[in-house]
């Protein structure tokens, strides 16, 4: 496997050491994007699973994520690294068999058979998440916790990952250290590192290598002070992305204004994909879907095999029939009910984009969201990205991020429990 061809930094190399001793049946894993969280995960597994002193193997080892296009990235990741995992991921609905109607399939009464189960993106997982999986273990399993605690906290109540990182036994926490897309040159990765410092990100110039390295200039900056313009700016710079069907997206902090995610949507979907007399298009509740939209999956759907934060094209309207690729998964939504759980999504917040990793994308970051902005927006908005960024908005809206530190500080019984118990 690639993994094996490559050497773990130090403190990679510390995380794989101190996990595979197994001193506490719960252990973190943290780092930025660009730090190989990934990679690390498979030389750990490679090494646990090849250790005869503990019961973990491939076949009983799992992993999991909060969201469909985590557990994507997941399987994304290992195939192209031609690493061979038994049992692929799933979200954490999936591995525990919820069902809407009748709860969840897996918990006290029938355990998960496994010995080992790794949740990434670990900072989206809210307490009562985090309880049904602990409740679905059998008591010899262990957990790590795999995510990168400068994101956003989860929707729901609770910080578990936050509160363990800063309440638990300091020996149970993994920190990598080393961005490595950094090193190469990649002003994306830099920019990641200087919005947690506060500092102003440097912006790059096409074809220039700002940083040096192996990477071309990847970050930019198109300042606009008329919010009026974006809309026209964002579909300048995507619009060859669209053609070419490649892994792009929009983000915004927040759903309302011009350059919100509702009105950007309706007004991407005109520019990008106008009404033709070749396009069938269909009208479901208040919005028009027409062949060649990008469209996001809003909820799980286990019978279409389709997962919130699923992106992909209509490529076919017929009878009020869709059928939408998700990058290169061709799945027919039949009936309205399934039609509903869809919503153009050349556009979303950047709180929907959690767990998401694009190719593509623009991050409008404009003052007329000024009090949406603070530095955890502001960095996972970034840190969504891998290969170009276009920032599209003014300077006062990024200085805003910066300098707004929400502590997010938040009061749970977990905490409580932690400082009791330390």
């Amino acid at each position: 496997m690639s993994s094996e061809s490559k050497v773990l930094d130090t403190s990679q190399q510390s995380a794989v050491d101190n996990i595979s001793e197994l001193t506490h049946s719960t252990m973190l894993l943290i780092g930025a994007g660009g730090s190989g969280k990934t990679f690390t995960i498979q030389h750990l597994l490679t090494q646990l699973w090849n250790d005869g002193r503990n019961s973990i193997r491939n076949n009983n080892t799992f992993l999991t994520a909060p969201t469909g296009k985590a557990a994507k990235v997941i399987n994304d990741a290992f195939e192209k690294d031609n690493f061979d995992c038994f049992n692929e991921a799933k979200t954490i609905h999936r591995l525990l068999k919820f069902n809407p109607t009748l709860g969840w399939g897996l918990g006290v009464d029938e355990n998960l058979d496994a010995s080992l189960v790794i949740v990434d993106e670990a900072s989206m997982v809210d307490s009562v998440l985090l309880s049904k999986i602990i409740l679905a273990l059998p008591a010899s399993c262990f957990l790590i916790l795999v995510g990168d605690d400068n994101q956003l906290p989860p929707v729901a109540p609770g910080q578990p990952f936050t509160d363990l990182i800063n309440y638990g036994p300091v020996d149970m926490v993994n920190r990598l250290t080393t961005n490595h897309r950094q090193a190469q040159g990649s002003l994306i990765a830099n920019a990641c590192l200087s919005v947690l410092d506060g500092e102003y990100p440097v912006f790059g110039k096409p074809g220039e290598n700002t940083l040096g390295g192996t990477i071309s200039d990847d970050l930019f900056l198109n300042e606009q002070d008329d919010k009026e313009i974006i809309p026209d700016v964002v579909v300048e710079i995507c619009h060859a992305w669209h053609e070419n069907k490649l892994d792009y997206a929009i983000l915004s902090p927040q759903k309302t204004g011009v350059c919100g995610v509702e009105s950007l949507n309706k007004y991407l979907q005109e520019r990008l994909n106008p009404e033709h007399p070749d396009k069938e298009q269909v009208k479901v509740a208040w919005l028009m879907f027409r062949e060649g939209d990008k469209v996001l999956q809003t909820k799980n759907n286990y019978q279409l095999g389709v997962f919130n934060g699923f992106t992909g094209f209509i490529v076919k309207i017929h009878e009020e029939q869709i059928t939408v690729d998700f990058d290169g998964q061709i799945v027919l939504y039949q009936d309205s009910s399934e039609i509903k759980q869809l919503t153009l999504g050349y556009c979303m917040t950047i709180h929907k984009s959690q767990g998401s990793q694009f190719q593509y994308g623009v991050l409008v970051c404009h003052s007329s969201h000024y009090y949406m902005w603070s530095r955890s927006i502001l960095y996972t908005g970034v840190s969504r990205y891998r290969q170009e960024l276009h920032v599209v908005g003014d300077r006062k809206a990024i200085k805003r991020g910066l300098s707004n530190v929400v502590s997010g500080e938040r009061n749970t019984h977990m905490k409580l429990q932690l400082v009791l118990e330390t």
